[in-house]
């Protein structure tokens, strides 16, 4: 009987310093010889109690304010009269600095639907504006998942505040962060 109790003290203490992440099932031996349940099945579903799964996936992120978004074309590669985009490139701005990426032709489409525009400054930029339909904005706060292509826009930045009614603080984070869920 000493040596039982001192058995299950020892599992308790590990299972204690483990911490509560890792699951612990304590059974008595009077659990597992029953008339009516047979041992197999008992163990099986103590079993099944004692395993824990955690999945943990790490993202890439940028994250900043738009000062520069130009899509860079090249001619149309099946011969068509048109010119497709090769790649994006976004400067963004936190309080640390800022950086340019030059991006996939896919996170342009991203871009498109979160409505990320720039500004019109000149008439050649207004048909550049109608003909590519971009509504991400100089000044708006984006956030974008590396691996995935997904674009998000947080909002606007402070500096320009007055021309919408969501603000949002510059980033004070690096460009590049490591985002676990």
């Amino acid at each position: 009987m000493l040596c039982r109790l001192r058995l299950r003290g020892c599992a308790q203490g590990m299972a204690k310093e483990l911490g509560p992440k890792v699951p612990f099932v304590p059974m008595v031996g009077s659990e597992v010889y029953s008339s009516e349940v047979k041992k197999v099945e008992i163990l099986m579903e103590n079993f099944r109690r004692a395993i824990g799964l955690r999945i943990k996936e790490n993202k890439e992120v940028y994250e900043g304010e738009v000062i520069e978004l130009t899509p860079e074309e090249t001619e149309n590669p099946l011969g068509g009269y048109g010119k497709t985009v090769s790649h994006v490139i976004i400067g963004l701005k936190t309080t640390k600095g800022t950086k340019q990426l030059k991006l996939d032709p896919s996170i342009y489409e991203s871009l498109q639907k979160e409505k990320v525009s720039k500004f019109i400054l000149s008439f050649s930029l207004f048909i550049f504006h109608l003909r590519f339909g971009i509504q991400v904005v100089v000044g708006d706060v984006i956030y974008i998942e590396a691996n995935s292509g997904a674009v998000k826009r947080v909002g606007r930045s402070d500096a320009y505040a007055t021309e919408f009614d969501l603000e949002v603080s510059m980033v004070e984070s690096n460009f590049n962060s490591q985002s676990e869920t």
